[in-house]
């Protein structure tokens, strides 16, 4: 015959076997990512299944039938959650498990387990509906720009709908007898399907592991690890994104930090940084705006798109939620100065360095005028005049 099926069990166990190693390989490199330890899981299934399918002349029907379409069905639950997990979404494991759950319960009725027919229904219905849901969890993420994506929901969408048919299709097909279940036509190009899936799935899971270690290693590169706020980095590429709808930009420094580390020791002014970060994001007024860690105990937010009022709002804020003790219970006598500038787009290549100094300029004249306030560089004089003749008004706390 053309289609051997223990020839085409062997294959796609061949193909999920290496997938599986491969995928734990990775892992063992970064043990802190943990999607190649469910990708692998879920080929590691696959390879259980299928490789106790192979002993159907030897092995009672509990492990060739249950057990064997039960890690199956665990391989389907594990993908799609792989697929959630990779684009940020929680493994949701009721989930996983009720397919194979189910699986192993209908087989302990006596009716559905000598019945072949309804055994290829069940199992072909709870595949199909698996398969579909990875489909759809790489449809909801189709914006973002990954290669592996569009052939990967592509195999995920035409596997659901060929087990879904299969299911629907076999009560209308003359009975199977259980002693030939292997070399029936629809186990055939079942197998044969799986084949394909596999390993285009196979190659889609690996190139999604690489991809999103890469977005992760950059993401990293990009972020300051004591405050988890994006750092000077990634806060330069927002405002170089910036110049052509201008932006606003807050310089924000902690007042007497210096002090506050002599008095309280280092651990507690690295409490206190991480407390005032967890204030900064939380006063943002809409994406793509940023708070980014400058350096040592400065801070910068980013409106793109903004303008003076909408700045002055959220210097306002960040006083109001510091001296309600916003950054810390522990931590409520933390003040901060912030000097305020804005500049309208589009700018010229100059423009993201003349905005930096004015806010800058800003910041220190209010750590001038005694801190713990805001002053501003108005608008228009950042767009207008030398950066040396430029005025500054200041507010102080009582005045926001």
């Amino acid at each position: 015959m053309i289609l051997d099926s223990l020839t085409l069990i062997v294959a796609v166990l061949l193909v999920t076997m290496t997938t599986c190693v491969t995928c734990l390989l990775s892992w063992r490199d970064a043990p802190g990512d943990r999607l190649p330890l469910l990708f692998g899981a879920a080929f590691g299934g696959q390879t259980a299944g299928l490789g106790l399918q192979l002993g159907r002349q030897v092995l009672p029907p509990v492990f060739t039938v249950d057990l064997s379409n039960a890690g199956m069905l665990l391989c389907s639950g594990l993908l799609w959650s792989g697929h959630r997990r990779a684009f940020g979404r929680p493994v949701l494991w009721p989930a996983v498990a009720a397919a194979p759950v189910v699986w192993l319960l209908l087989c302990r009725w006596p009716a559905f387990a000598g019945d072949v027919t309804a055994r290829i229904v069940a199992m072909s219905l709870l595949v199909g509906v698996m398969f579909l849901l990875a489909a759809a969890e790489l449809w909801r993420d189709r914006r973002e720009r990954l290669s592996a994506r569009r052939w990967m929901f592509q195999a995920s969408l035409a596997a659901g709908i060929f087990m879904l048919a299969r299911g629907l299709a076999t009560p209308f097909l003359p009975p199977v007898d259980p002693a030939l279940v292997l070399q029936t036509v629809s186990f055939k190009l079942t197998i044969l399907a799986s084949l394909v899936f596999f390993v285009l799935h196979g190659f889609g899971v690996m190139t999604l592991i690489r991809e999103r270690s890469e977005v992760r290693l950059r993401m990293d590169a990009e972020r300051d690890s004591l405050t988890n706020l994006p750092n000077r980095r990634r806060f330069d590429l927002v405002l170089g994104a910036s110049a052509e709808r201008g932006a606003a930009l807050l310089m924000v420094d902690v007042d007497h930090f210096k002090r506050f580390n002599d008095l309280h020791g280092h651990p507690a002014g690295d409490r206190c940084l991480r407390a005032v970060a967890s204030v900064l994001k939380s006063v943002l007024p809409y994406p793509p705006a940023i708070a980014a860690r400058w350096g040592g105990e400065e801070f910068a937010v980013l409106l793109p798109g903004g303008r003076l009022p909408s700045a002055l709002a959220v210097a306002e804020a960040i006083h109001r939620a510091l001296r309600a003790g916003g950054a810390s219970p522990s931590l409520g006598g933390v003040t901060v100065s912030i000097g305020v500038a804005a500049l309208d787009g589009p700018w010229e290549s100059d423009g993201a360095a003349r905005l930096l100094e004015a806010a800058d300029r800003a910041l220190y004249r209010a750590k001038r005028e005694g801190r713990d306030g805001t002053a501003v560089e108005p608008f228009e004089t950042v767009a207008s005049r030398p950066l040396a003749s430029r005025s500054h008004v200041v507010f102080r706390e009582n005045a926001l």
